[in-house]
């Protein structure tokens, strides 16, 4: 009877032992699992980031690109205003001193 005990207590002991090692290994392969899925999500995270940052830097340049283009034009207008006021701001003075004179005379 104390031969079959310790049989039993005997396989008990493997029984936990291979449990312990199951678990072990179970636990190995989830650490290893994890360890690569953050390798790689680092490395597309950081390929997100130059993608984004080409992105950003694309948009920039077009903006400033149309920006310039919007400034051009709007300094020509200006200009052309300008120019116009001008002429206009002369002729009325001209106007003026025609009409002077020929109050005078």
């Amino acid at each position: 009877m104390e031969e079959i005990f310790n049989k039993i207590i005997e396989i008990d002991k493997k029984a936990k032992q291979i449990v312990a090692t199951e678990k072990d290994k179970k636990q190995n392969i989830e650490d290893y699992i994890e360890s690569e899925f953050n390798t790689k999500k680092v490395i597309l995270d950081m390929e997100f980031k130059d993608q984004i940052q080409l992105q950003k830097r694309k948009y920039e340049e077009m903006f400033q690109k149309k920006k310039q283009e919007i400034d051009e034009k709007l300094k020509n207008e200006i200009e052309e205003t300008e120019t116009i006021y001008k002429e206009r701001e002369d002729k009325i003075i001209k106007n003026i001193i025609s009409s002077i004179k020929n109050e005078e005379d």
